[in-house]
């Protein structure tokens, strides 16, 4: 059995679920990743890349998902972003909370735990 440490993406329980019960029976488990954050107030024009941009200066940037409509393709406004530890996360969260990007006010939190 591995160590895991706070903010790992798999816990003990998952783990065993998944080698010892059958199918029917494994474990749903929460995907909990600390190093998330919640974008929210974006322009519906604001892109992966700008948004990965106005991050990369507070830390090591792992993933960037700006939300879109299904229908027209536009971004709805909100986005997650992964930093690669969740100090930095925590930092960048502080730092760009109320910061201008596209002509809008950005609202950041740390993201909730949310099934993957």
């Amino acid at each position: 059995m591995r160590e895991l440490s706070t903010g790992d993406d798999v816990c003990v329980a998952a783990e065993l679920s998944r080698k010892f019960a059958p199918a029917h029976r494994r474990i749903t488990f929460l995907h909990v990743n600390v190093a998330r954050l919640f974008v929210g107030n974006l322009s519906h024009d604001t892109s992966e890349e700008a948004l990965r941009a106005a991050f990369a200066g507070l830390g090591e940037v792992t993933e960037v998902k700006v939300v879109e409509d299904r229908y027209t393709g536009r971004g709805r406004g909100f986005a997650f972003v992964t930093m690669a530890t969740a100090e930095q996360a925590k930092s960048a969260a502080q730092k760009m909370n109320g910061a201008m990007l596209d002509g809008r006010a950005l609202k950041v939190n740390e993201a909730d735990a949310t099934r993957r």
